[in-house]
């Protein structure tokens, strides 16, 4: 069985994100973060490093893509999903 964010949780994710070009991570989005355990820098290329249970995935800092917002989204549901998968596994 796979662990998957209930709606309203994906739901939430993706609502701090909707209408995020690069830049600055939102306060929503951060509080959030905060909740699931992921930590976040810069790396010196640029780009994001969250981080969550010895696991890093990145994101560009900077993107002129209109859907930035929701592939980060959708990028931090899916890696949330998949550590705790793996915590659940062990």
């Amino acid at each position: 069985m796979n662990y998957k964010l209930s709606n309203a949780q994906g739901r939430e994710i993706k609502d701090s994100v909707r209408s995020w070009m690069g830049r600055r991570i939102p306060t929503e989005l951060g509080r959030i973060m905060g909740k699931y355990g992921i930590d976040w820098g810069i790396n010196g290329g640029g780009h994001y490093e969250f981080f969550l249970n010895n696991r890093k995935i990145n994101y560009s800092c900077i993107s002129g893509d209109w859907r930035a917002g929701r592939n980060l989204g959708k990028k931090l549901i899916d890696f949330i999903e998949q550590n705790y998968q793996e915590k659940i596994e062990k």
